[in-house]
């Protein structure tokens, strides 16, 4: 089993709506992903010894995308991500580039974005974004 560099995974965002063009955002510290299956209640009150009975077969999937870091400026990715927050549509393709090879990429919402600006201080963001449709995995 070989160890995956955490450093290698990064969150990239598409350039422009339709444009297959992908950036990363730069500053990155940290990237976070996180699937949720929420499978389907199916219990009745014939249900075997009334334990709850789930169907995982149609399940809701929800993704969600987070990352972590310093605030660059020069950063086309960032300057897309930031730009995107303040649109009347926070949504645009993203995908993140696991450390392995594998890449999540689909339609996401900006749930969150967030600055921090200490007085003495780097100044950093963070940003979490939900799907807003499919996620593929290759």
């Amino acid at each position: 089993m070989s160890i995956i560099n955490g450093r290698a995974s990064v969150l990239q965002i598409e350039t422009a709506n339709g444009s297959g063009v992908y950036v990363t955002v730069g500053g990155q510290r940290t990237t976070s992903l996180q699937v949720n299956n929420q499978p389907v209640d199916v219990s009745s009150k014939d249900t075997s010894a009334g334990f709850t009975a789930w169907d995982s077969a149609s399940s809701l999937k929800d993704v969600q995308l987070s990352a972590e870091g310093i605030t660059d400026d020069g950063s086309a990715g960032w300057i897309r991500l930031r730009d995107l927050a303040y649109s009347a549509d926070p949504s645009a393709r993203f995908r993140i580039l696991e450390g392995s090879g594998g890449i999540f990429e689909g339609e996401f919402v900006i749930d969150n974005l967030a600055h921090e600006a200490p007085h003495q201080g780097t100044v950093t963001y963070s940003v979490a974004l939900r799907n807003k449709g499919d996620v593929t995995y290759t």
